[in-house]
């Protein structure tokens, strides 16, 4: 639920509000790969790049075996 509220902020153009929503999913162990690349996209918009990294850091040791595609090039 977090997640698809986060969605629907983003879509308003409440970032900050999206951001929170985000966070929140995170904090509950949601790692979808959505969610993860939403986080840094927004992440890398606002040059938020040592959250990026940490988050990235995070799926990597936390899912190491099912990080593809950008996501794993980003990790790495």
């Amino acid at each position: 639920v977090p997640r698809m509220l986060g969605r629907l902020e983003e879509e308003a153009g409440n970032i900050d509000a999206a951001v929170e929503s985000y966070e929140r999913a995170l904090s509950l162990g949601d790692l979808s790969p959505a969610l993860v690349t939403r986080m840094v996209d927004i992440y890398f918009r606002r040059q938020q790049y040592d959250d990026a990294d940490r988050l990235l850091k995070r799926v990597a040791n936390e899912q190491a075996n099912s990080m593809t595609g950008d996501l794993a090039r980003l990790a790495w």
